[in-house]
Parts: C-alpha cells; structure tokens; sequence
C-alpha cells in the first residue's frame, strides 16, 4: 500500500460547515477547515419505554427524545492570503455573533442579523449532522 502523504488519523474525523438562509433548516454543509479535540455528541435523553409488566423487561425500543446536540472544537483563525479571512473561519464567527461587512467582522445585538449554520462531521465514517447552530468564541494567543 503507497503512502498518500497525509496521516491516517487526520482522516479519521472531518467537519465541514455552512451557513443556513433559513434558520434552522439544514444546508448541505460544504466548507471543510482543520479543527482541533472535535466532540460532536447528542444532548438528548433516552427515553425507555417500558412494558406492560407481561414479560420481564422492556417489551418496547427507547426512543430519544429532544433531538438536540453539541459540538466543540479548537480552531485557527487565519487570513486567506487576499486580505481576508478564511471562508471556514468566517462562517464560524458569524455563527458566534459577529456582522460581517466587507472583511470587517463586529459585534451586533440585533437578532435580525443573527446567522445559524450547519454542521457536518464524520468520525470514523458516522456522519452526525446539526442544523440551526450558533455559538460561543473564546480567542486566546500564544507566542512562539
């Protein structure tokens, strides 16, 4: 088998991002960027669903309940090389509270400029899907 040059286990997980039109309608989501400790997982609670008391234990399947999720990561916030910011990474914003106006990126209060995204990731080939996402950004630095 030749070696393809890219390391296994960067291909064991990939996301992929788009912003929606319409909020909380799923948009195939077609942006891919580098992420760092994804953990994409479900919220909801199992519901069981137990019998009648005629035979012993669930007769029933569970089923879960409010299909909700969460999904965090570690990402770089990097230009494009046209002073501009990486198409990932300004989805990303955009989806955490920021107004984007010609590569200006700023803070709004107006739920009318809200934006939401989709999301797509696939660990180990299970693709989980979120839609109507919106979030919150921590920046930090380091030197070196």
């Amino acid at each position: 088998m030749a070696f393809t040059g890219t390391a296994l286990l960067t291909r064991l997980r990939v996301m992929k991002v788009k912003l929606e039109s319409s909020k909380g309608s799923y948009a195939t989501a077609d942006q891919a960027g580098h992420v760092f400790d994804l953990k994409c997982e479900t919220t909801a609670e199992y519901i069981s669903r137990v019998g009648t008391g005629q035979y012993r234990g669930p007769q029933f399947q569970g089923k879960i309940g409010e299909k909700t999720g969460r999904c965090s990561f570690k990402a770089e916030l990097k230009g494009n090389a046209a002073h501009g910011m990486d198409p990932f990474a300004a989805i990303l914003l955009q989806a955490c509270g920021f107004k984007k106006t010609t590569e200006s990126y700023s803070v709004h209060s107006g739920h009318a400029d809200d934006s939401t995204l989709s999301i797509a990731v696939w660990e180990n080939g299970k693709k989980k899907m979120l839609s109507g996402c919106s979030g919150k950004i921590k920046i930090t630095g380091s030197h070196g």
